[in-house]
């Protein structure tokens, strides 16, 4: 069989294109705890309170990162009333996998939103809706790894407690 030029570039695309779909297609199993319980690694509790001017966070999104964000592994959970939080990483309230983590915490709110926009039986529905903004109720600098400074610490036995305490 011959290969022209053009015919090995396109099996090398090929290829390359298989292999990027795989990569993607293994990132969101890892990322979404399909996997079940033997195919990852091992979580420990970790439960934790956000503060906010010395008050206590309700409804806020806790996210924890470990190692880089190439091979990290993430758990979340959100705060009740209390700013009190538990993690979840592949089973609810499994915790999160040993080691250090970096960790951020989001609160925002939409103003200007109006769903009469989105609701048939309305006048405004199929009219362009009024802009909206995305608020913080605590800094924006805690919702990114990159800014938050915030780090916790996973033991690899019994529940690891965290207090987050948030700065202007």
């Amino acid at each position: 069989m011959l290969f022209t030029t053009w015919s090995l570039h396109r099996v090398a695309l090929q290829t390359s294109c298989l292999a990027s779909l795989a990569v993607v297609l293994l990132a969101m199993t890892g990322c979404n705890g399909a996997s079940g319980g033997a195919d990852h690694p091992p979580t420990y509790p970790v439960t934790g309170k956000v503060l906010y001017k010395d008050q206590p966070v309700a409804d806020a999104m806790v996210s924890f990162r470990s190692g880089p964000a190439e091979k990290a592994v993430a758990a979340a959970g959100k705060t009740d009333a209390n700013g009190n939080f538990e993690l979840t990483s592949f089973e609810p309230g499994d915790g999160a996998v040993a080691g250090e983590h970096k960790v951020i915490v989001v609160k925002t709110i939409i103003e200007g939103e109006d769903p009469s926009y989105f609701d048939t039986n309305s006048p405004n529905y199929g009219k362009t809706p009024p802009k909206t903004t995305k608020k913080f109720l605590v800094p924006e600098k805690y919702s990114k790894f990159e800014s938050s400074g915030l780090t916790a610490t996973v033991k690899d036995s019994g529940t690891s407690e965290v207090t987050l305490e948030l700065k202007d």
